[in-house]
């Protein structure tokens, strides 16, 4: 709508800048290190001047070919990737201008032809002067190609030279989690928070990451928002779950996995979730049900779906089924007496006694 095509004016600016003077450069141009724009400012207002330039100068190709034919090229090349005609989920890309960026060696050529027909020390002079372009632009490459590595190294130039990336800001989060450092991953989680709260997948991640501090509360909420945003993704559908179920919101953790079975189809894991939302609910007839589908799901080879379909056999007045359920639990256990004795412990909270011979 006009949104997009504000945007599609933003990134104007940041064409010409990047084909003449690309000093200063970014992997990614998410927020904050450019913002979109809902009404028109003054880089969206200089965007549509130049947008204009490029069509008038373009039109010039029949007769000016000299002059018209690099602005052509320009124009027809980023259409596709300018957001004019449809969105492309980013607003610039540097990625995008490899094909464009055409125009400038086309304006090159022809002025070099054009001046190779003046004066010798015009020529000279021209010569010299592109030299030392050339000479920067190579400079320039040389020292940005180490950078992209790998993604590690791009995301901590990101965060180097944008510290106001929220994906920076994110990437830099789950990086320091990983090595353990919990006190700065939640400073950066914060910050890339702070400064875009309305990707639903950084509000996933960052429930998740709420979920393994077992932080129930706080990552059902953050997980609300991102669900709010895009209502129809699996992935935060099932954290959400599982953030419902361990601050013990059965039925909304009930809701959030039938959404997810609709999204995705049937799952062991969604079975699990699904028996532990209806056995906090004590509906433990379906409880049952949904264990049975888990254990048949999962080839009936985990003890754990065996002792917690247990469990909601006995609390369905089954005592005899619930017996077998957690014998056959042992058996899976296949030995292992740490396991057996969780099996046993399961089996005594439900106060089911040992199968009689």
């Amino acid at each position: 709508g006009s949104h997009r095509i504000l945007n599609a004016f933003r990134a104007w600016p940041e064409f010409v800048r990047l084909l003449i003077y690309p000093q200063d450069l970014s992997a990614d141009y998410s927020p904050a290190v450019i913002l979109p724009v809902e009404s028109m400012s003054a880089f969206a207002f200089v965007g549509a001047i130049l947008l204009v330039v490029t069509i008038a100068v373009a039109c010039t190709t029949p007769w000016r070919p000299d002059i018209g034919f690099g602005a052509a090229w320009f124009l027809i090349a980023v259409l596709p990737v300018s957001n004019l005609l449809y969105t492309i989920g980013v607003i610039i890309a540097e990625r995008v201008l490899y094909l464009p960026s055409f125009a400038v060696a086309a304006y090159g050529a022809y002025m070099w032809t054009a001046l190779a027909r003046g004066p010798r020390r015009q020529f000279a002079i021209a010569s010299t002067a592109l030299a030392v372009v050339l000479a920067l632009f190579a400079a320039r490459t040389v020292t940005r190609n180490p950078e992209w590595k790998d993604t590690k190294t791009i995301m901590t130039v990101i965060l180097r030279d944008h510290p106001e990336s929220y994906r920076g800001q994110w990437s830099e989060a789950v990086r320091a989690l990983q090595r353990g450092d919990t006190a700065q991953s939640e400073q950066h989680w914060a910050y890339a928070l702070q400064l875009w709260p309305y990707d639903s997948q950084l509000l996933t991640e960052l429930g998740a990451y709420d979920l393994q501090m077992k932080r129930y509360g706080m990552a059902a909420r953050v997980l609300e928002g991102a669900h709010k945003l895009h209502p129809n993704v699996s992935r935060t559908e099932q954290f959400l779950a599982m953030a419902y179920l361990d601050s013990h919101q059965y039925e909304h953790a009930l809701t959030a996995v039938n959404h997810s079975i609709q999204l995705i189809g049937p799952t062991s894991y969604l079975y699990e979730l699904r028996a532990r939302s209806l056995m906090g609910l004590r509906r433990n007839d379906e409880a049952v049900a949904a264990w049975r589908a888990t254990v048949r799901e999962q080839g009936g080879n985990t003890w754990m779906q065996w002792g917690m379909m247990g469990r909601a056999l006995a609390s369905a007045g089954k005592p005899q089924e619930a017996r077998l359920a957690f014998d056959t639990a042992v058996a899976r256990a296949a030995g292992n007496d740490s396991t057996v004795a969780e099996v046993q412990r399961m089996r005594k909270s439900a106060n089911i006694g040992q199968l009689a011979p």
